[in-house]
């Protein structure tokens, strides 16, 4: 794949093209693949959606993304991780599939406020249908710009990070690091200490809206219904294969959506998507 939008090439051991799949508008690329040691391949890029931001070259317009791909490179799934003032810019580096077979893709978050630019620690574990597990913000000691670039898994499920930090003492240079390792639990919580959800300060209350989480009626409908979510988000409609339907932009509040006409009843399932996680629900088309 290139730098303006992915190219996935098959090749066989002659370097005869058996597939050869490029993803147009939309999205970047600049991102790497990986094979699936239960069929097809995981991807993460970023994706130029005009939808936070009508700035194009404004950096919260990319928000990166983890995709599942068949074997034909066909998108079965795809979780976007987009900007937030709670959450900033979260960039994925890169993907390990542990023994469960989950996901584990980590590298910075970007936090951004009116006093100050700070790059931190961040790490998201996925299920295998792009549902976010955990999401966690690693502060280091020095309260200097901080990534991380690898993950071992440990026996016990737990994992450790590597990384670095800037060196931002004497000499001040970015020229110098210190290597920076954080171990953690299985869900993600430091050895010893705990979780953070939160970017910046530390300690503080997570700002989750408190009054619900995702409303969906009439249910069962003929197709055309009504959304009502605390906060802005995208849902997703699946069918039980895990094929997207189609994907909606939703502000806090209700918004009301139809599904594609002639869509076959059924049960299917949607995902309303934020920067705090993922909650899933049944959406019924009954005629």
């Amino acid at each position: 794949y290139n730098h303006d939008s992915p190219w996935f090439l098959l090749l066989d051991s002659s370097g005869n093209v058996i597939r050869d799949t490029v993803y147009g508008i939309f999205f970047l690329g600049g991102g790497r693949l990986y094979k699936d040691k239960y069929g097809g391949y995981v991807h993460v890029g970023a994706i130029d959606s005009m939808i936070d931001t009508l700035d194009p070259n404004d950096y919260v317009n990319f928000p990166n993304y983890l995709t599942h791909l068949d074997t034909n490179f066909q998108v079965e799934w795809i979780t976007r991780l987009p900007y937030s003032e709670t959450f900033g810019h979260r960039y994925t580096l890169k993907v390990t599939q542990l023994h469960d077979g989950n996901f584990i893709t980590q590298q910075t978050a970007v936090v951004t406020t009116s006093t100050r630019y700070l790059a931190i620690g961040w790490a998201a574990k996925f299920d295998r249908l792009g549902n976010i597990i955990w999401n966690h913000f690693y502060l280091n000691d020095s309260f200097n710009h901080s990534y991380f670039y690898d993950v071992a898994e440990r026996p016990d499920g737990g994992l450790v990070f590597i990384g670095y930090s800037y060196k931002n003492g004497i000499p001040a240079s970015h020229e110098y690091y210190d290597m920076w390792l954080v171990g953690v639990d299985s869900n993600g919580c430091e050895l010893p200490g705990g979780c953070s959800t939160n970017l910046w300060p530390a300690g503080t209350t997570s700002p989750v809206p408190s009054e619900g989480g995702v409303t969906v009626y009439p249910n069962p409908s003929t197709g055309k219904m009504t959304v009502r979510v605390p906060m802005e988000g995208v849902f997703m409609v699946h069918d039980l294969k895990g094929q997207l339907v189609r994907e909606y932009r939703l502000g806090k509040g209700e918004t009301e959506i139809s599904l594609p006409s002639g869509i076959a009843p059924g049960v299917y399932f949607g995902r309303y998507v934020t920067e705090f996680g993922v909650e899933t629900v049944r959406v019924i088309v009954n005629y």
